[in-house]
């Protein structure tokens, strides 16, 4: 019995393990930055909260566009673009200091950003509140916590990826997506 037990054990990792390591990075938006850029603009602008300094770079070969968000140019917004401007990955970032003193902001930017990617509120909720209990567990004496979490978007037919990490000095929302 212990045999079969084990053996049954081994099949499922083998299943479960393929099928998890055959996931394949795909864009996580489709359209064209300028869409999200724009309509990030109109949404956030409706609130108060600035959307500025659009820049495009390269960096190590990848084309990326730049924006900044409320009153910082620690704000940062960075979105990975493929070659037809679409978008590959985004990445939110900002001081540690900046969500204590505005955090209805930097969430509505945040949530504003999962809505143009495609997530719905259960989606997102899926996401970020496993995320919010290890937060809340974390010792007060922590310099860094990192975590990663994975939902199944129906809208646009992927996984998103959260890759969230914190320390005393900034904030990173990385987010990407596979299937």
């Amino acid at each position: 019995m212990k045999k079969f037990f084990t053996s049954m054990i081994l099949v499922l990792a083998l299943i479960f393990g393929e099928s998890f390591a055959h996931a394949v990075p795909v864009q996580i938006y489709d359209s064209d930055v300028e869409n999200i850029i724009g309509k990030l603009q109109v949404v956030c602008g409706m609130f108060g909260i600035d959307i500025w300094g659009k820049e495009y770079y390269t960096y190590q070969g990848a084309r990326r566009c730049e924006l900044n968000f409320g009153n910082s140019r620690k704000n940062i917004i960075r979105f990975r673009l493929n070659n037809d401007n679409s978008v590959s990955r985004v990445l939110i970032t900002f001081p540690t200091p900046y969500i204590e003193s505005n955090p209805v902001e930097v969430l509505f930017v945040l949530s504003s950003i999962f809505g143009e990617l495609g997530l719905n509120y259960s989606e997102t909720n899926a996401l970020t509140d496993n995320l919010q209990a290890k937060l809340e567990r974390m010792s007060s004496y922590a310099t860094h916590f990192h975590d990663k979490s994975s939902v199944w978007c129906a809208k646009t037919n992927r996984y998103i990826t959260l890759d969230f990490e914190l320390d005393y000095s900034k904030v990173d929302f990385y987010l990407y997506a596979s299937k």
